[in-house]
């Protein structure tokens, strides 16, 4: 489930108070492979791959999109942030797979990788470090290269800057994108951001809410939130949720 976010806070027309919007785009993945790469009379490239991949990372089954127009290429793992990104790829194509040969892993727990038996404790920043180096190895024996190039994208930035200082004789380079760097202080600016929205969607101060913080934050194309505790005039919103595994 991807949330599509906007940093505006141009509401235009207001919903009623007390109306909790969430707008989501779900994305499942098939059973079936990603298309292969082809070259110009439609004939997939020899020398080619694009698959699926499932792998046993430290005792998890974890899964990974594996493309490149040559095989032989220098090999480039990325590590995605709130949610896999493999998918995104169809709409807006990276052309990365011309130059490289590029696994999207998707974490333990995410996407490919998600299993109601994973144990709850193994969700950790070290596990994830650590299955970073050992898809890094899996990838680098597979393809027998003494070392690999490392991209993260937010979230996964800091697992990806936390692995290569670990294990800096495993890669070529680490790239972030949207890199984490000081992340107390990035949720205390969201949350400055959050509540000035909140006050002008409710027509009042955030502390007419009772001073709570935030409880729920949906995103999409119009920025709506809740409080924790909300004022007895504002009826509180009903919703459920339930997490959909992927087939």
């Amino acid at each position: 489930m991807a949330l599509v976010a906007r940093r505006s806070c141009s509401l235009g027309r207001r919903p009623s108070s007390g109306t909790l919007i969430i707008v989501s785009v779900v994305k499942l993945l098939g059973r079936g492979r990603p298309k292969p790469l082809l070259d110009e009379s439609g004939r997939p490239l020899r020398s080619s791959i694009s698959e699926k991949a499932f792998v046993d990372i430290n005792g998890v089954r974890q899964g990974m999109f594996i493309q490149s127009k040559d095989a032989r290429h220098p090999v480039l793992l990325c590590l995605h942030g709130g949610l896999p990104e493999y998918f995104l790829t169809e709409r807006y194509p990276t052309g990365l797979e011309n130059d490289f040969t590029v696994a999207w892993w998707e974490q333990r727990g995410a996407g490919l990788s998600y299993s109601s038996d994973i144990p709850p404790e193994t969700m950790t920043l070290q596990q994830f470090i650590a299955d970073t180096l050992s898809v890094t190895s899996y990838l680098r024996n597979r393809f027998d290269k003494e070392k690999v190039h490392l991209m993260a994208h937010s979230g996964g930035t800091f697992i990806g800057l936390q692995a290569a200082a670990r294990a800096p004789e495993l890669y070529y380079a680490y790239i972030g994108m949207a890199q984490t760097v000081n992340q107390l202080q990035s949720e205390r600016l969201a949350y400055k951001r959050a509540s000035h929205c909140l006050s002008g969607l409710l027509g009042r101060p955030l502390a007419d809410c009772g001073g709570q913080r935030l409880g729920r934050l949906a995103v999409g194309g119009t920025l709506v939130a809740a409080c924790w505790a909300r004022p007895a005039s504002l009826p509180v919103p009903r919703t459920r949720t339930r997490a959909v595994p992927p087939p």
